[in-house]
């Protein structure tokens, strides 16, 4: 049996500064896929507010307050 590793890594570990811009190119391509995706403004606000990736897209913040949120009902008081 061999010991070594099976898959070894294909780049060099990055340095903070590369891995951010990494990150903020990965996040800019994820904003352009569901942009390219959705069926609307509407719809692409709310799945861009749902990812997290609002900022990413130069929007100000979360969806307007339009949206309801859920709360489970509680339970009745004896």
């Amino acid at each position: 049996m061999n010991a070594r590793p099976r898959f070894t890594a294909s780049e060099p570990a990055r340095s903070p500064g590369d891995q951010e811009a990494a990150s903020a190119e990965a996040r800019l391509r994820a904003v352009r896929v569901v942009a390219a995706r959705s069926t609307g403004v509407e719809d692409c606000r709310e799945l861009l507010d749902m990812l997290g990736l609002h900022s990413a897209a130069g929007l100000p913040g979360p969806a307007p307050g339009e949206y309801v949120e859920f709360s489970p009902p509680r339970p009745a008081a004896r």
